[in-house]
């Protein structure tokens, strides 16, 4: 198989966002640039010069529904993967990815699946700060163990580190019931009446949730030379979850990209 390089890896990105884009016109689906995506829309007008992916967030009822509606090979190359569709998944999140290609992952037990795009859902979260802070606890515990589960047995590993492994194993095992367990729990303020939102299913980074009205307003944001839905405020979720200097780059030691995996077309 031929390895796929970053920047045609990032053209298949782009392509698998055309596409998603399309499908949300089609289906009244709202979605908004998210993460590092967003950032670099903002302050770069396209990739974080050091990132190789794209995130993007839906509301829960808005995930769920391309969840159920997107078709089972979409423009004859594009695939959904998720918890309710995809055998053996242990993400709370989707991936849309290009069934050409293949995308081995190094760190981690997932199943093996082509170039993608992240899509997470966001659920409502307590307006309280106790109470979010109480919420937001539990959930990393929930995640961290599931992720311990999922790590890779390796040659590069210590040998002490694989049999940390066995152990981590039989105490954090069955992970695909942790995950769905997750899902259930990250869902429960939903309908609630919350004004703030997060995305409960990952979000290791952000710290802060963010006004759920901000999807009320979406807008076409520049990305690669095309435009794409996000947030028409996107200082208020920028400021909330990088700081009120996210046009400042961080220093060159800081910048790097956070993946390790290598793609491939099939052949």
């Amino acid at each position: 198989m031929r390895v796929i390089g970053i920047e045609e890896r990032k053209q298949i990105q782009i392509e698998i966002l055309d596409a998603i884009n399309t499908f949300c016109q089609e289906t009244g689906i709202r979605y908004s640039l998210a993460c590092g995506t967003m950032l670099g829309a903002v302050r770069h007008k396209g990739y974080i010069p050091w990132d190789d992916d794209i995130d993007i967030y839906m509301l829960r009822e808005d995930f769920e529904r391309l969840d159920a509606l997107f078709p089972d090979v979409y423009l004859d190359r594009f695939q959904i993967a998720s918890l309710n569709r995809t055998g053996k998944w242990r993400n709370c999140f989707a991936k849309v990815y290009d069934n050409r290609t293949l995308v081995k992952e190094k760190k981690n037990k997932q199943k093996n699946i082509g170039i993608n795009i992240d899509i997470f859902p966001v659920d409502e979260v307590p307006d309280d700060d106790d109470a979010w802070k109480l919420f937001n606890r539990k959930r990393l515990s929930m995640i961290n163990k599931l992720r311990l589960s999922c790590i890779r047995f390796s040659r590069s590993h210590k040998w002490y580190n694989n049999v940390a492994l066995v152990f981590i194993r039989l105490l954090y095992r069955h992970s695909r019931k942790r995950a769905l367990a997750i899902n259930r729990f990250i869902q429960q303020h939903n309908g609630k009446g919350y004004a703030r939102v997060f995305e409960c299913c990952q979000g290791l980074l952000a710290k802060n949730p963010f006004p759920k009205n901000l999807f009320n307003n979406l807008t076409e944001i520049a990305f690669e030379g095309k435009r794409y839905s996000g947030f028409a405020d996107y200082h208020t979720y920028l400021s909330l979850l990088y700081g009120a200097d996210y046009m400042t780059p961080p220093p060159p030691e800081k910048r790097t990209s956070y993946h390790s995996d290598i793609a491939y077309w099939k052949e």
